[in-house]
């Protein structure tokens, strides 16, 4: 038993921020009750081990943990590179866009300067400038 917070409040201040949200989480602990672990996993626990537990159960269940946290950590950095590699291939043509647009409202002004009335271009000068 802890002195000040009991491990429920302990995971429950480390999951509300998001620099410890991610970190694994085990139970170790004397209570046994199907109570005890329900709350614990409802916490958001990792795993919950009652004592007694065995050395090879302990790293049994550490060692699951890290490959659970590096599997998730290689689908983040897969989903990071896919994002990266499609906003390389979709920025130019959202660049080119606005870009298009204005050269085409440029050249619409030198083409037809000599017709169009004074307010027709400061409305076309009001697109580019958007």
């Amino acid at each position: 038993m802890m002195p000040e917070f009991d491990s429920y409040e302990v995971l429950h201040i480390l999951r509300k921020h998001p620099d410890t949200a991610t970190i694994p989480f085990m139970f170790l602990t004397a209570r046994d009750e199907k109570t005890d672990q329900r709350q614990g996993m409802e916490l958001g626990a990792d795993d919950y081990l009652t004592k007694p537990f065995t050395r090879v159960e302990l790293l049994g269940a550490i060692t699951t943990r890290l490959e659970k946290q590096a599997a998730l950590e290689l689908q983040k950095d897969k989903k990071l590179d896919y994002l990266r590699s499609n906003i390389t291939l979709y920025l130019p043509y959202e660049m080119d866009k606005p870009l298009n647009l204005i050269l085409d409202i440029s050249k619409l002004i030198m083409d037809k300067w000599d017709s169009l009335e004074r307010y027709q271009i400061k409305t076309m000068a009001e697109d580019i400038h958007q």
